[in-house]
């Protein structure tokens, strides 16, 4: 083999030792995220909770439809207050992140139809954090159509098909041990409560139970009732 062709093998062999390491370091990281999950680093879309109970939607007279003209909401009208308590009213919650977008789809995965369907107008999403740092959850107000629409939508939301995406970027946990959901809703709107412990190695013995104790209360009903 001539230099020129003992070089040019050279750097096709050097290319390949470095494609197989750079797809070992993936395939370790993400085994590692498993075990001690990163929520920096190891974001995805397409993630589900480990448990998940639904509820039907309320309805309520002066939400059930949408209005023709109406405006969506605010970020200052949704993220107005800074606090919530939890189910039990034992813990405190603080909110540590926002977002707000109109963009619908880039909040959902695999429901992508449904929310479509549904005529979704914004979604809202808050991240919070309990005060002994124990707990952080995860809740969504979801605009669409009307309350018909909202309990398809609801039902589509089941963590098979698809569920909420945590926003990018959010320091919400991406691969826990535990972690438990509400889907519900009222009128035209669906909500999500998504509930986990910061410790992401955590487990529960009886998941509803704690949910019903430490998820905090929904922080919408009051800006619903403002508004309407």
């Amino acid at each position: 083999m001539s230099p020129s062709g003992r070089i040019a093998a050279l750097v096709v062999v050097l290319a390949l030792a470095v494609t197989a390491c750079r797809a070992e370091v993936r395939y370790t990281n993400h085994r590692k995220s498993r075990i001690t999950p990163s929520p920096h680093v190891t974001w995805t879309s397409k993630v589900r909770p480990v448990e998940l109970e639904g509820r039907p939607v309320a309805g309520d007279r002066k939400l059930d439809t949408r209005p023709a003209r109406s405006r969506g909401l605010t970020e200052k009208e949704l993220f107005g207050g800074g606090s919530l308590k939890s189910l039990s009213g034992t813990l405190t919650y603080r909110r540590v992140e926002q977002h707000l977008t109109s963009f619908c789809r880039d909040a959902v995965w695999g429901v992508e139809r449904a929310l479509l369907d549904a005529d979704c107008e914004q979604v809202a999403r808050a991240v919070y954090l309990s005060d002994d740092q124990r707990y952080q959850a995860l809740v969504a107000l979801i605009d669409v159509r009307d309350r018909n629409a909202a309990e398809r939508l609801r039902a589509a939301l089941d963590g098979r098909a698809g569920f909420l995406s945590p926003a990018r970027g959010t320091r919400f946990h991406h691969a826990v041990r535990w972690d438990r959901a509400r889907v519900t809703g009222v009128g035209h709107y669906v909500t999500v409560t998504w509930l986990q412990p910061v410790d992401a190695a955590r487990t529960s013995p009886d998941g509803a139970a704690e949910f019903a104790r430490n998820a905090p209360r929904d922080p919408w009903a009051r800006v619903l009732r403002a508004r309407y």
